[in-house]
């Protein structure tokens, strides 16, 4: 019998000793959280790919059988990798390249002839590759650790199909939003001392980002808003903690979630990607670009 976590299988009728890993639980619904990310969400691509990289425990299951893997991406973004279960093989990997599709929900033929019963569909994800078109079936955590993983995938095959470079600094790179949010802070840092009083950072906030409200930044800091002003000159936020805090406050997790699905993961959405999502999640018929031009001229003058 093995003992080696790695080795450990479960047949369908089994349980599993640490936790069910996006499996239904007796006497009720499996809880959702967040376990990998704050309670805002996801602050960006960038964090989703870090935590990726570093990776996850998930559950594949195979003939009925579930294996207990720990899956991540390396370093340079080109491979999903994990160890088998043969001792002393190397680690398993599928290349991002080979990926023809990636499927949220129990919907591949593994999971099809599997008690579905007993496993959250939410928490499940196939990934289809090679010329066989074979697929990776997976059972994460939460529904957010599944969505996480298509969310990445599909980022790095857009990256592929843009013919964009994948170099070992993917993993580390920064986003549009964060080069703009440095340059803002680095030019309002007069000192250069790479930090800047909370009152200043909030002011800041929200000549960025008019909308922006002081109770809403205060709260992602963790500061009472009632907080003493002369106590907010006294502490000081950091470049990544400016970052993140905007990032909190400006971006509903639903919206961005939203934006990542329909933009396939891209962070900005085009006029193709806005007309699918008029028409799925809002039920407008789109005939044209025009029309969905019309509503981008009537509702960005209220942003």
């Amino acid at each position: 019998m093995a003992t080696d976590m790695d080795k450990m299988s479960m047949k369908s009728s089994s349980t599993m000793g640490d936790g069910s890993l996006g499996r239904k639980k007796r006497g009720g619904r499996k809880k959702d959280k967040i376990p990998y990310f704050p309670d805002h969400g996801y602050p960006n691509i960038g964090d989703i790919l870090r935590q990726m990289h570093t990776g996850t425990i998930m559950l594949k299951l195979k003939a009925n059988k579930f294996y207990k893997r720990h899956f991540f991406i390396d370093e340079h973004g080109t491979n999903i990798r994990w160890r088998p279960s043969r001792k002393g093989s190397r680690l398993a990997r599928i290349h991002i390249a080979s990926v023809i599709e990636i499927r949220e929900g129990a919907n591949s033929m593994e999971f099809v002839t599997f008690d579905q019963a007993s496993i959250e569909p939410e928490c499940c994800l196939s990934i289809f590759h090679g010329e066989l078109n074979k697929s990776l079936d997976l059972i994460a955590q939460t529904r957010y650790e599944a969505e996480m993983w298509v969310i990445g995938i599909k980022y790095l095959l857009n990256c592929l199909e843009e013919r964009v470079r994948l170099s070992e600094n993917l993993i580390t790179r920064q986003t549009a939003r964060d080069k703009w949010l440095m340059e803002a802070f680095e030019m309002a840092d007069i000192s250069g001392e790479g930090r800047l009083p909370v009152d200043q950072s909030i002011r800041l906030m929200k000549e960025l980002n008019p909308r922006l409200n002081k109770r809403n930044i205060m709260e992602t800091l963790y500061m009472d808003p009632l907080d003493d002003e002369n106590e907010l000159k006294e502490k000081y936020l950091t470049i990544d903690e400016f970052q993140m805090s905007y990032k909190q406050a400006a971006t509903p997790p639903d919206i961005y979630r939203l934006m990542l699905k329909y933009s396939n993961s891209k962070e900005y959405m085009s006029i193709e990607d806005l007309g699918v999502f008029l028409q799925v999640e809002q039920q407008v018929i789109i005939i044209a670009r025009v029309k969905v031009h019309f509503f981008l001229n009537r509702y960005l003058i209220l942003l």
